[in-house]
């Protein structure tokens, strides 16, 4: 993984991506859909 923010540039939300993915993937519950707490946390960088 570590190329790859690399080749993304400066800006990349690599890191929130995977954060996202353990907190879902590898969380107590899995939720219905999976883009609920990425759209939340979009919605709160915005």
């Amino acid at each position: 993984m570590a190329p790859v923010p690399r080749r993304l540039g400066a800006g990349n939300r690599l890191a929130d991506a995977r954060e996202i993915l353990v907190e879902t993937a590898l969380g107590e519950k899995l939720p219905s859909f999976f883009t609920t707490g990425a759209y939340a946390r979009y919605l709160m960088d915005s």
